[in-house]
């Protein structure tokens, strides 16, 4: 798969550069979560797809767009996340409505750039519901600190009691093996509060697991994009 990967993201630089855009096309490369704890090392970062821990959401990723300023190998310390590409894409665009909506992420060209070394002020949060609906995952990072949630939905009366909180410092502690929730339980507390909020958000029953209502599932016959010269089905 990573060599497939490697070879679809060259087709796609290789038609950019023969197409003679490369100097103003923006090309974003990023992974959704982490690798599979049953197929994938994420060390040193703790947990694996399906976490809320580092090794669920820090991925690497990759920005280029020499126009922009965005080019020559920098590094990016500040955290973004994927709901940042939809106003990052219309700031670049010039695009100011929203239609009315505020949008969950922020324009992070500055960022990717190097002129904002810091990021924008956010929370930043993470929920996995669909692995084990009754031990739900939810993470909130605020400040320097990231606090971990596993346990009933936070919702349900009692549910508070019933979970694992772990609280980090997750500047100084980004493999998330210090956990500080008994000597902050002020920050635990107040981090908690957010959490809440943000499951509020979430739908009120347990998200089904993946797969849910597939039984049966028959692909149709030649299930594959045809050839371009092929004729279509």
């Amino acid at each position: 798969m990573v060599h497939a990967l490697d070879e679809g993201v060259g087709r796609i630089l290789q038609a950019i550069d023969d197409r003679d855009i490369a100097e103003n096309t923006l090309v974003l490369f990023f992974s959704d979560n982490g690798g599979g704890a049953d197929v994938g090392d994420n060390g040193p970062y703790r947990g694996a797809k399906s976490t809320v821990f580092e090794g669920g959401t820090r991925v690497a990723a990759a920005a280029r767009w020499p126009a922009g300023g965005i080019s020559g190998g920098g590094r990016v310390k500040a955290p973004v996340a994927y709901i940042d590409v939809l106003p990052t894409l219309m700031g670049i665009a010039g695009l100011e409505d929203h239609g009315g909506k505020e949008l969950d992420g922020r324009n992070v060209r500055e960022v990717l750039a190097g002129s904002d070394l810091d990021g924008p002020v956010r929370d930043l949060y993470s929920f996995v519901g669909q692995k084990n609906p009754a031990r739900e995952q939810v993470s909130v990072m605020s400040d320097a600190w990231k606090l971990v949630v596993i346990g009933p939905p936070l919702d349900r009366p009692g549910s508070a009691e019933a979970s694992d909180q772990l609280l980090y410092r997750i500047e100084e502690d980004p493999f998330e093996e210090r956990d500080l929730a008994a000597d902050h339980p002020d920050v635990a507390a107040r981090l908690l509060d957010k959490a809440r909020e943000f499951r509020a958000l979430q739908p009120p029953n347990p998200v089904e697991p993946f797969g849910a209502g597939g039984e049966g599932f028959e692909p149709p016959p030649n299930w594959q994009f045809p050839d371009a010269d092929a004729p279509s089905r």
